[in-house]
């Protein structure tokens, strides 16, 4: 994760991306430089760059947006290619996990929520939310997700009373809560 105030700077070694609190983006390779706007929710500003990955030519982004009295997560998609943003899809919740890309699919998780992901378009596969438990802290967070036969497996992040004890476990194709 890379907190930052007014700017903030992505170097994939080939890529190198700046990313401002307003939601302006420069894309720069090969001293060729790019600018890519998204779209955030009013009053809301960039808070930090959860994760990002570059696969086949296009950049996945995992960033988390704050108004100060709540927060979401915000996922895009960027092609390196043309320079162009592909899609944009809201998180609604914090404390957002790295994402596993696995074939054709993104998987993430936040603060009592985990969802998957079409890579090509954004599209939400499944989702299940209203995992969080206000008692024990439970799913405030999760760590990045895996893959384990047939199922994705979100492990809790390190916070509440029990940390790192607990994992939600859910069927790939359905999106079928397994465990909890």
């Amino acid at each position: 994760m890379m907190d930052f105030e007014e700017t903030c700077e992505v170097d994939t070694g080939k890529f190198k991306f700046q990313i401002t609190d307003e939601g302006k983006i420069s894309y720069q390779l090969n001293n060729s430089q790019s600018n890519i706007t998204i779209s955030l929710p009013d009053g809301f500003s960039f808070e930090s760059v959860r994760s990002y990955e570059v696969k086949n030519k296009v950049a996945y982004f995992n960033i988390e947006i704050s108004d100060i009295c709540s927060g979401s997560s915000q996922l895009f998609a960027i092609d390196l290619s043309n320079r162009k943003l592909i899609w944009q899809v809201e998180i609604p919740a914090f404390n957002s996990s790295e994402l596993l890309i696995s074939g054709n699919y993104i998987y993430v998780g936040g603060m009592g929520y985990i969802a998957k992901i079409e890579r090509t378009t954004g599209k939400k596969m499944w989702f299940i939310d209203s995992l969080y438990e206000r008692e024990t802290q439970a799913y405030n967070g999760f760590n990045k997700p895996f893959i384990l036969d047939r199922n994705v497996v979100f492990p809790e992040d390190k916070v509440g009373k029990y940390p790192n004890t607990r994992k939600v476990v859910v069927d790939i194709e359905s999106g079928r809560l397994i465990a909890k």
